[in-house]
């Protein structure tokens, strides 16, 4: 497996990859259904990973990968990480450019064979169903 670098340094106690700890309104004005809630939470955490740069993407994965259990990495990561990771390099030949997608369309582009992203199935955890 490759070397985790060390997490980036925090801006602050409350505050981690920008983001500033509040606590939600205790009011029951918000969507009627925890599914509701849980939808637009996910939406939005997809609108933001997708603005990262893929550096702080990269980053995010890894400092979670140690808390992930090992059920729900076997399905995120490939059995054999250093034969994908030669695949992904021979996939990555220059090849003629298609013509662009507006980025709304997609949030990540699909694997090789086919599963989602990477991004997707961490928004899909098992214990969030």
């Amino acid at each position: 497996m490759l070397a985790a670098s060390p997490p980036p340094p925090q801006a602050g106690p409350s505050s981690q990859n920008g983001a500033v700890e509040t606590v939600p309104p205790s009011d029951s004005s918000g969507p009627s259904s925890p599914n509701a809630s849980a939808s637009s939470d996910a939406a939005s955490k997809k609108t933001y990973l997708s603005l990262l740069p893929p550096a702080q993407i990269i980053e995010i994965c890894l400092l979670f990968d140690p808390h992930v259990p090992l059920h729900v990495k076997s399905t995120v990561w490939p059995a054999d990480l250093e034969a994908a990771i030669l695949e992904l390099r021979k996939g990555s030949h220059p090849r003629p450019s298609p013509s662009p997608q507006p980025p709304s369309t997609t949030l990540a582009p699909s694997a090789p064979n086919g599963e989602s992203s990477i991004a997707n199935r961490i928004l899909t955890l098992p214990w969030d169903r």
